[in-house]
């Protein structure tokens, strides 16, 4: 569980405190969303999938 936990958090949180350019990979993690997969950067950085319930 920890193995997918770290990366996803990690990405999630981490990237938003790289200097110039963190807040535009914000960005890009959440647009990730209308992908047709559903994932975001921190769900592939994870190997996690959405399940649609």
């Amino acid at each position: 569980m920890i193995r997918h936990l770290l990366p996803r958090y990690a990405i999630y949180f981490g990237i938003g405190y790289v200097p110039f350019i963190g807040g535009l990979l914000s960005i890009v993690n959440v647009l990730f969303i209308f992908r047709k997969d559903k994932r975001c950067l921190h769900d592939l950085a994870a190997k996690t999938m959405v399940v649609d319930n």
